[in-house]
């Protein structure tokens, strides 16, 4: 329910983005969970927003980006700066996240399935960034010892358990797949740490992982996997492991 002046800046954006050659972007969509979704007093997810118009502005910004043949990107949430208390509680408590499921994210994945400019659902940005890194489980889709010492866990004071997080991550996959046949979910991963079981690291997205943490939901899995990977000083080198230090092959 923002001005139209906000529509023709993202859509600047997006001009922008086609003239230079580029065809997807990400955006994101809830962040912290600060402005959207709505939540009531008692930390239950009752709308999209205050004016129940997220969808629909969602779906213009589409239709813009498919006119650029752009592709749009929509990230959910954040977890490299995840302060809001509501929006955490999600993770620990299945009522709340059941209400964010059934009143905001079923209703917006199937309201916008078919829209030529919507490329996939990002379920978080770096969710490894509020993870408890160095906690020892008996399941190994929940060990996260093999995250000690990588950085993971910056974001928090108190760091979420990975059988949370997957939980998190694995049922809304499973709910945007029941609404959305066609649609490709993914998570932003923040390094290859996290997401490869190549080079001795350890992939805690697997099928197999999303779906325990998801109760077995059939949709709980992700249909393509991104990296970030970040270069650091002194010297701006790339990890040993990054992706842009090895071949696919």
């Amino acid at each position: 329910n923002s001005t139209h002046g906000h529509f023709c800046a993202l859509r600047d954006t997006l001009v922008n983005t086609s003239a230079n050659g580029g065809h997807s972007i990400r955006i994101w969509l809830h962040v912290e969970g600060d402005k959207t979704p709505q939540f009531d007093a008692d930390g239950f997810v009752v709308a999209t927003d205050a004016s129940n118009t997220l969808i629909s502005d969602m779906r213009r910004y589409l239709r813009a980006a498919a006119e650029l043949d752009v592709l749009v990107f929509f990230v959910l949430w954040n977890g490299a700066v995840l302060k809001n208390e509501q929006t955490k509680a999600l993770f620990a408590s299945p009522p709340r996240l059941d209400s964010y499921i059934k009143n905001v994210l079923t209703p917006m994945a199937a309201a916008l399935a078919g829209e030529p400019g919507l490329g996939g659902w990002e379920v978080m940005n770096e969710p490894e960034g509020s993870v408890a890194a160095g906690v020892a489980d008996a399941d190994p889709c929940f060990d996260t010892m093999a995250l000690k010492n990588t950085g993971a866990g910056w974001a928090q004071s108190t760091p979420i358990p990975m059988k949370q997080v997957l939980t998190f991550v694995g049922r809304q996959a499973a709910a945007i797949h029941a609404a959305d046949a066609d649609a490709l979910v993914t998570v932003g991963a923040w390094s290859e740490h996290s997401v490869s079981d190549a080079l001795g690291l350890k992939d805690y997205y697997t099928p197999e992982c999303l779906k325990k943490a998801a109760g077995g939901a059939a949709g709980a899995y992700l249909d393509f996997k991104q990296v970030h990977s970040y270069a650091t000083a002194p010297g701006k080198t790339w990890n040993p492991t990054s992706p842009f230090r090895h071949s696919a092959k």
